[in-house]
């Protein structure tokens, strides 16, 4: 069993170095556990682009993570593992050589927001959407096969790689309507029409759609009640 180490997310792990010197005994001392080490995940400095400043970031949470291990090693209690790291910071926890695991992942896909930072090498990317257009009656705009539930939109809207000119963006249209042309993660769960023009809940004569389950169509009817015709909707619903 690994003690968690909180880097300064303030999301999981303990707090200082002398409640990780608790926590390390309390598993040491429990028969039915193995005292395995210490997990320090830095993920909020993965994505920060600039190399330097990312350097400097992980050296700082570097230097704080050796007063964590040195007052183990003190109590008896010195961490087998050291595991933490990622894509972002892969080479720079090498350099400091104190991670004796790296935690890297995303390279394997190689994310849009990864490929914005400087991780001084190059990974390729392995995994995209393919879509297709399904309609193209407005000048200037095609309708894809693929929206909000194809690609993760946190970090603004996925590039195009190939099938449209150059400069082309992709515009999602829903409830949280976002513009750009940079995804956070490369990666997709189901496929949903980037649809205009009516409420997918109806059909353009304002008939519900028969795949709606009851409480979908309660959920629509209201929301069309409230908000009027807006564009959203899966690929399912049509």
């Amino acid at each position: 069993m690994l003690v968690d180490v909180d880097p300064g997310i303030h999301r999981t792990g303990v707090a200082s170095a002398v409640d990780a010197v608790t926590l390390a005994r309390q598993i040491a001392d429990a028969q039915q556990l193995m005292y395995g080490g210490v997990q320090f995940y830095c993920g909020s400095q993965q994505h920060i682009p600039i190399f330097a400043d990312r350097r400097a970031a992980i050296a700082d949470r570097t230097a704080y993570l050796r007063t964590v291990i040195a007052a183990l090693a003190e109590a008896g209690l010195p961490p087998p593992v050291v595991t933490g790291g990622g894509t972002g910071t892969h080479r720079i926890d090498v350099e400091f050589g104190v991670l004796t695991e790296l935690q890297v992942g995303s390279y394997i896909f190689m994310d849009r927001e990864y490929r914005d930072c400087d991780l001084g090498t190059t990974f390729a990317t392995a995994l995209m959407v393919d879509t297709r257009v399904i309609s193209a009656n407005a000048p200037g705009m095609a309708t894809l096969d693929a929206g909000l539930k194809a690609f993760a939109t946190e970090a603004g809207m996925p590039v195009i790689l190939a099938g449209a000119p150059r400069g082309q963006h992709l515009s999602l249209h829903g409830r949280r309507t976002r513009r750009g042309d940079t995804p956070q993660r490369c990666c997709g769960t189901g496929s949903q029409r980037a649809h205009h023009g009516h409420h997918p809940a109806l059909r353009p004569d304002r008939k519900p759609l028969r795949r709606l389950s009851r409480r979908q169509r309660r959920h629509f009817s209201r929301d069309l009640a409230n908000n009027g015709p807006r564009p959203f909707g899966p690929k399912k619903l049509i």
